[in-house]
């Protein structure tokens, strides 16, 4: 299954850690930089900055229509993909004021979901996701012995049942390239 995600606060819900987590916690993801675009036309700018409130969006809806990833410079780039990272990870009541754009600039993001009632990794078998975004849903995942699950890229699991269980005599893997999400 394919989801088209182009909302920041559905795909934080997908993907992110609950704000709440931050509410007796301080937020260890590095914070952006504030945000202050100049646009043209004599549009108003657009400013985002850690702690901003939201600008109404009626105000900001021509500036937006015109933003587009090519007028800003690579380290505006580099500071919007921070920003992103800390909206998903980390408290997004805090970068509210980012969220219009975020999603103007990264619009769309395709996400896989992968709904299995029942996965058994058996021992020394890895289950391997590649690059790039991927959601596990399961009801139960058996991972025996040294089997593992391992993805290149990002990856969410939701499962009602996790159980790691020991599989007598079986072979000892090496782990496979990649990040070891379990095993």
């Amino acid at each position: 299954m394919i989801r088209e995600v182009t909302d920041f606060h559905d795909l934080k819900r997908m993907i992110g850690v609950e704000d709440h987590l931050f509410d007796s916690s301080t937020q260890r993801i590095p914070l952006p930089e504030p945000l202050d675009l100049k646009m043209p036309n004599g549009l108003n700018p657009l400013r985002a900055a850690p702690g901003d409130r939201p600008t109404p969006i009626k105000r900001i809806t021509g500036a937006l229509d015109q933003l587009d990833a090519a007028i800003l410079s690579p380290q505006q780039l580099q500071n919007v993909r921070k920003a992103a990272r800390a909206y998903l990870r980390g408290s997004s009541r805090t970068l509210a004021s980012y969220k219009p754009i975020l999603e103007r600039l990264i619009g769309a993001v395709i996400i896989p979901i992968w709904p299995i009632l029942r996965i058994k990794v058996a021992n020394g078998s890895t289950l391997r996701f590649a690059s790039g975004l991927n959601i596990l849903v399961a009801h139960e995942i058996e991972i025996e012995g040294s089997g593992r699950i391992v993805s290149q890229g990002h990856l969410t699991v939701s499962a009602t049942v996790l159980r790691k269980t020991d599989s007598p005599g079986g072979p000892i893997a090496r782990p496979p390239a990649g990040r070891v999400i379990f095993g």
